[in-house]
């Protein structure tokens, strides 16, 4: 019986932790997905010599074509997820932008931040 409960308790300590970490793998992908449309956004701002946007809702982003004005593509973010940008991250024809602040938030308690800089590099905290 002794052996029975100890068994319990570990179970019970091993399903706390694995999900834990699903939603923190769940919260790193979404937003390494969100840093690659990022990264893809310069890119095509580069090779096109066209300005794009990337504009944030609570729960979608769109890239948009300024001009002929086109929206290129929208990404939903998953169940449960929101963003919200200090901006629109505006990418110009030699790949520059303004810098901006995303987060991307699960739920209210898990959240991380993705830093677009000036010179269109893209990290996160």
């Amino acid at each position: 019986m002794v052996v029975v409960v100890i068994v319990g308790i570990i179970l019970t300590i091993g399903v706390a932790s694995t999900g834990r970490y699903i939603r923190a793998a769940q919260l790193a992908g979404t937003r390494n997905i969100l840093m690659e449309d990022l990264g893809y956004a310069r890119s095509l701002a580069v090779m096109r010599r066209k300005t794009y946007e990337i504009r944030f809702n609570s729960s979608t982003y769109s890239l948009v074509q300024l001009s002929p004005a086109a929206t290129i593509w929208t990404h939903t973010l998953p169940a449960g997820f929101t963003c919200t940008a200090t901006d629109t991250a505006t990418y110009y024809a030699w790949g520059l932008t303004a810098p901006i602040s995303v987060t991307v938030k699960r739920g209210s308690a898990d959240s991380t931040t993705v830093q677009l800089a000036a010179n269109g590099s893209v990290s996160h905290n």
